[in-house]
């Protein structure tokens, strides 16, 4: 819980926006789950694969131009670590959402609820400190001859 709170206490304007964009995010992702499951009836794991994906896309964009901005250009090294993010957050989404679902025989709607709690967390760290990682600057004078 202290690094929750010290993480806060540095970082309050990163946060703030990126709640704020997981919060757009997390509309997107209960939004399409509810058209897709609820309205149209396809399968709970279909549909919420689908959610996931259109969240990512909202997630990635706003985090990018928003949240982490300035931070460093976009490049395959920043893509690869962000789809490795992905596929970790999508994997513990799947699990949670089996366990709540098939286990606990409770709503999917709680299953996604519980795994967007659980993956933000994950996200902020890993997009901040990995993901989009800001570069230091070198200060080494260079020479040229």
């Amino acid at each position: 819980m202290n690094i929750i709170i010290r993480l806060y206490h540095d970082h309050k304007k990163t946060m703030l926006l990126f709640i704020i964009v997981g919060l757009v995010s997390a509309f997107v992702n209960i939004g399409s789950f509810t058209l897709l499951w609820g309205m149209m009836k396809i399968d709970y794991r279909i549909s919420v694969s689908i959610a996931y994906v259109a969240a990512v896309i909202v997630h990635f964009s706003l985090n990018r131009n928003l949240t982490f901005k300035g931070r460093s250009t976009l490049s395959l090294y920043q893509i690869s670590k962000y789809l490795t993010m992905l596929a970790t957050n999508y994997c513990i989404t799947l699990f949670i959402m089996r366990i709540v679902v098939e286990q606990f025989q409770l709503s999917p709607y709680v299953g996604i609820v519980a795994a967007i709690g659980m993956t933000m967390w994950i996200s902020y760290l890993l997009l901040r400190y990995w993901v989009f990682k800001e570069k230091k600057q070198n200060s080494a004078l260079t020479i040229s001859t």
